[in-house]
């Protein structure tokens, strides 16, 4: 099959799943956009300009007159009327200035500004239903100029009485808020003073008290006070340390003389043990004597031979074996008969150890005895003082900590009262008039040139943007991946934009080379699968599929077959046009029955190339196809000619092609870049696989040059072997 010869993976001839690809439905991209645009830049730009054109011009001449802006600076200085703050940290710059614009912008200000006659007889005024408000929105207040420099502003057509307003704003923020602050101050100083000295008068006596206590305690210093406590912690715990020695070394004492009075109650039947004897028979001269002679005689005989085998039959050996025996006899002989006397001189031993061992232990229990009560009393009385201090530290501690908010609290009043004091003797008054109101007028030729230039420059950008997503919605193919990766289609063929010259000719060489490819596939499939007949078709009209399949059958008869090309765009032949041939007889007639075979085979310019034409269609002709009238006459094609090429009209205006397709062996989708749809081909090749028609791939058509020769390569390899495309 001719897909099959693809370099890529070969697709199986069912239906595509339900659901259809995500490329038919993916969102816009800045890429897709681009490309979208690409297609229809042209026209996309002209008309970008056109609308710009008119924008600009629209923009310049409709554009209202300027806003004319008056405006007053005022400078005031950040300072934080309440410096005492417990739980809010101190205004910041950013706050200040925030408080400042909310306070020139509120309603007591500007009803002030309202009570004024002079105002209100403004025409400005009087146009508002509710001036109060309009002055609100109206009025402008930031700190733009500078930090601590106010500026009231405010925009309109009458410059003068804009003036007048902006004057009367600020006299009346400068009477309702800054010159009340002087007030204000005035008696959070005096509420400060009273309040400070009814705190101080608290603190003193709480010192009194604190005082006291820590006379009681210790010391005044904390660090000193906590010094002598661990200093009697320590010396309790050297103490408990060494009662706790003292009372286990006397338990281990009396553990240890109830043991001897238990052995020297007993010591008269005590066994001796085997280690004390044999102790006392190895110190003995005799004892040494002869394990002298024993190991000696042993070492002789392991001296003699050198193989056990010989020592028993060596006479030497065997007498050396026999005094070793007897020595050994004699040595348990001599145990034997000194074990009594030594087991008693033993016994008598340890009973004067255990008599000096007991008295020693009582002596020593009866010292621990006395330390022990000696350090039981010392530990009790350290106890008892460390928790009095103890006590005392605490309550000590206790009291500063309960007085030093109250501290806190005194020092930052202090710091008030002293701030409010220095501000309201150095600053008469916070604020001064930078300037007084002034009508600002912009340049109207700069502003209408900028506005005229946005609106042309966003005019263009807008319709660029309407012509991209107008064409992305289209999904027009662009490039042969889009075919195979986004609807799963072979490419089985890649011709370029010369295609449309006349069928045969051999000026272009970037078309032979691409129809040429187009043939040796289908020769290939050909072979492998007796594919003689094909179906070129397309999605819509106008897609290339005449072109196509014309070339192909003009390729197929170039190189010595007998290739029969058969017009089945019934509806819109142009086929016939391209050998210069009149539409009829056909295979319109033929079908009714008013031909037969030899009328409508008719030979064409190139060598081994004929023509069935379309003929004249009318509705008994499509119904004759429905019937099944053209199956015989393909099936006697099949043995006249080698190969026959149906150029069949578009499959989704029209059934023909489903009719057709039935008959062929396999069809071929014609897809024309920058003018099929994917919906379109997707639609197409849906309704195709969806009626029995098998579809070997796709072919595009009106590849540009410079993707031509980057896909041409690929074009070479679609001619391997189907086996060795597999590998």
């Amino acid at each position: 099959m001719i897909h099959n010869v693809n370099m890529l993976p070969a697709p199986t001839f069912e239906p595509i799943e339900a659901s259809p690809p995500s490329v038919l439905s993916a969102p816009p991209n800045p890429l897709a956009l681009f490309r979208a645009l690409r297609r229809r830049w042209r026209m996309a730009v002209s008309v970008g300009a056109l609308c710009a054109v008119i924008a600009a011009l629209g923009a310049w001449f409709f554009t209202p007159p300027a806003r004319i802006t008056a405006r007053t600076l005022v400078r005031i200085p950040r300072n934080d009327p309440f410096l005492f703050k417990t739980s809010e940290p101190m205004m910041t710059l950013e706050n200040h200035q925030r408080n400042q614009v909310a306070m020139v912008k509120s309603r007591l200000v500007l009803n002030t500004v309202m009570k004024n006659e002079k105002i209100a007889r403004l025409a400005v005024i009087k146009e508002q239903s509710d001036p109060v408000t309009w002055l609100e929105r109206e009025v402008q207040a930031d700190f733009a100029t500078a930090p601590e420099v106010l500026r009231i502003a405010i925009s309109g057509q009458l410059g003068s009485e804009l003036v007048l307003i902006v004057d009367a704003i600020r006299k009346a923020y400068i009477e309702e808020i800054l010159d009340k602050e002087r007030v204000d101050r005035t008696n959070r100083l005096s509420m400060v003073r009273e309040f400070r000295e009814k705190k101080e008068g608290e603190l003193r006596l709480k010192k009194n008290d604190q005082r006291n206590l820590e006379r009681m305690s210790g010391g005044k210093d904390p660090g000193l006070r906590g010094m002598m406590l661990l200093f009697m912690t320590q010396q309790l715990n050297w103490r408990e340390r060494e009662l706790l020695q003292t009372q286990s070394e006397l338990r281990q004492k009396s553990t240890d003389l109830a043991a001897y009075k238990a052995v020297e109650k007993d010591l008269p039947i005590a066994p001796v043990s085997e280690m004390q004897i044999e102790d006392a028979f190895s110190k003995e001269p005799k004892v040494r004597d002869a394990r002298a002679n024993i190991a000696g005689l042993t070492s002789l005989y392991e001296g003699t031979v050198a193989n056990a085998a010989e020592k028993e039959k060596n006479p030497t050996a065997i007498k050396i074996q026999k005094d070793i025996t007897d020595a050994e006899d004699s040595l348990a002989a001599l145990r034997k008969k000194m074990a009594p006397a030594m087991i008693e001189d033993l016994r008598q031993r340890n009973r004067i150890d255990a008599d000096r061992a007991a008295q020693t232990l009582q002596a020593r229990i009866a010292s621990l005895q006395a330390q022990d009560k000696s350090l039981t009393a010392e530990v009790e009385e350290l106890r008892k003082t460390i928790q009095e201090r103890s006590d005392n530290v605490v309550k000590a501690d206790a009291g500063r900590e309960d007085m030093t908010p109250l501290e806190d609290m005194t020092r930052a009043m202090a710091r008030e009262q002293e701030a409010l004091t220095i501000e309201l003797e150095a600053t008469k008054s916070r604020y001064t008039v930078l300037e007084e109101g002034l009508a600002v007028k912009p340049k109207e030729g700069s502003r209408s040139f900028l506005i005229a230039g946005g609106a042309g420059l966003g005019a263009f950008v807008a319709t660029l943007l309407v012509f991209s997503l107008l064409e992305f919605r289209a999904r027009r193919v662009n490039s042969p991946d889009e075919v195979v990766f986004g609807l799963g289609l072979s490419i089985v063929g890649a011709i370029p934009a010369s295609a449309r010259v006349r069928p045969g000719d051999s000026g272009n060489q970037c078309l032979g080379e691409a129809v040429d490819t187009f043939r040796t596939m289908l020769l290939k499939a050909g072979e492998m699968e007796n594919i003689r007949v094909v179906m070129i078709t397309s999605a819509q009209s106008g897609e290339g599929k005449t072109s196509l399949s014309t070339h192909l059958a003009a390729s197929l008869a170039q190189v010595g077959y007998s290739t029969l090309l058969i017009d089945g765009d019934l509806r819109n032949p142009i086929a016939h046009q391209l050998f210069d041939m009149d539409r009829g007889p056909g295979l319109c007639d033929l079908l009714r029955g008013q031909a037969n075979e030899e009328q409508v085979i008719r030979p064409t310019g190139i060598a081994r190339l004929s023509m069935i034409s379309a003929g004249n269609w009318d509705s008994h002709a499509t119904q004759a196809l429905a019937q099944g009238g053209c199956r015989r006459l393909i099936e006697q094609l099949r043995t006249q000619f080698d190969y026959v090429i149906i150029d069949s009209s578009p499959v989704l205006p029209t059934v023909d092609p489903l009719l057709l397709g039935k008959l062929s062996d396999g069809a071929i989708i014609s897809v024309l870049r920058d003018v099929s749809r994917m919906p379109n081909v997707y639609a197409a090749y849906q309704r195709l696989t969806g009626a029995g028609v098998r579809v070997l791939g796709a072919a595009m058509n009106g590849v540009g040059g410079e993707e031509y020769d980057v896909y041409y390569p690929y074009m070479e390899r679609l001619s391997v072997p189907a086996a060795e495309a597999a590998v």
